[in-house]
């Protein structure tokens, strides 16, 4: 019967479940979009100093299982260095590890190693800035590239259960 959607979607409180999700993810994938991008950018077109022993250690964090991760996660939250907040029950506990995802990291200095140097040479000459060249030149061309990251942040997040369990202890 069409009315037992109803009664479950209230009694079961689904709506306030689907906001939070949605927060969650929506978050997660913003911050995931504005740092990964950045640190890509920053690695594949900036060219620091030590790169690729950075990227080396960024990847060599994909060898680590998930589940080992959950303990030392935990306690970084529960105690965030430097700063010494409490992120438990805070949708940053969420947002932050979700952030620093080294798969779609990698997967956009691979596309930005792609776009040729001239282009970024000829940004330079009429002016632009690292900034505006990742604004206007790097970005508009990535759009592909951040459509696959986009889904990839939003389905992990979407579908993480081992994560939220503990840092959520508020229900």
């Amino acid at each position: 019967h069409p009315g037992n959607y109803v009664t479950a979607w209230n009694e079961m409180n689904l709506g306030q479940y689907l906001t939070n999700t949605v927060v969650q993810a929506g978050g997660a994938w913003l911050l995931q979009i504005v740092l990964c991008t950045a640190a890509a950018y920053a690695l594949s077109k900036l060219r620091p100093l030590f790169g690729r022993i950075i990227l080396g250690g960024i990847l060599a964090t994909l060898m680590v299982p998930t589940q080992a991760l959950v303990v030392p996660k935990y306690l970084t939250a529960l105690d965030v260095p430097l700063i010494h907040a409490n992120l438990l029950n805070s949708p940053l506990a969420i947002w932050l590890p979700a952030a620093a995802n080294a798969f779609n990291l990698y997967l956009l200095k691979r596309f930005f190693d792609q776009i040729p140097d001239d282009l970024m040479e000829a940004a330079g000459l009429d002016g632009a800035g690292p900034l505006r060249t990742l604004w206007y030149i790097v970005l508009p061309m990535a759009r592909p590239v951040l459509g696959v990251v986009s889904i990839f942040a939003v389905v992990a997040v979407w579908q993480d259960f081992l994560w939220p369990l503990p840092v959520f202890t508020d229900g």
